[in-house]
Parts: C-alpha cells; sequence; structure tokens
C-alpha cells in the first residue's frame, strides 16, 4: 500500500474520530449543557385561544400541546387552523 493510501486513510478517521471526541468530552464536562425546554403556560393559551380564535392563537396551542407530550390533544386545534386558513397547510407548517 502507498503512503498517499495509507495518509489518506489517517486523515479521515482522525476527520471523523476528532469532533466526535470532542462531542463527548463536552458531553461529560457538561451534562446539562443543553437547558430544557420550559413548558408553555397552558391554560393561558387556552383560555387566549379560546376568547380570540386566531389562526396564531390556535396554532400556539397546537403547537404547546405538542411540546407538552400531548399530541393527541393538538389535532383538533390544528383541524380549525386549516378550517380558518386553508392556505397555512404547506411543508413548513407540516415538518416544524
Amino acid at each position: 500500500m502507498s503512503y498517499q493510501r495509507v495518509f489518506g486513510a489517517v486523515f479521515i478517521v482522525l476527520l471523523v474520530l476528532l469532533p466526535l471526541s470532542y462531542l463527548a468530552y463536552r458531553m461529560n464536562k457538561y451534562p446539562n449543557a443543553v437547558p430544557e425546554k420550559p413548558a408553555s403556560d397552558l391554560s393561558s393559551l387556552e383560555k387566549q385561544a379560546t376568547a380570540n380564535p386566531t389562526f396564531d392563537n390556535i396554532i400556539n396551542l397546537a403547537l404547546a400541546y405538542t411540546d407538552n407530550k400531548m399530541p393527541g390533544k393538538s389535532v383538533p386545534y390544528l383541524e380549525k387552523a386549516i378550517e380558518i386558513n386553508p392556505q397555512s397547510l404547506s411543508p413548513s407548517i407540516i415538518f416544524v
């Protein structure tokens, strides 16, 4: 095997392993480096969506349910938001 192939293989291995080892080091040094996302105040969002059922208020409530691990509760609100603004059904909303 030529030196160029050996050098190329070593370079690729280092290129992959160095960032991974750095990330492992950082995760061990700072295990809580990524802060928890604060739970949205669902009761205030529910009141806001009921009192003023605009597209934005309903979407905010649906996303808050999803963020709080209650995606089933967000479905009726998403359907209502689509009724209000059918043009909102786009990939940018679906894959957020």
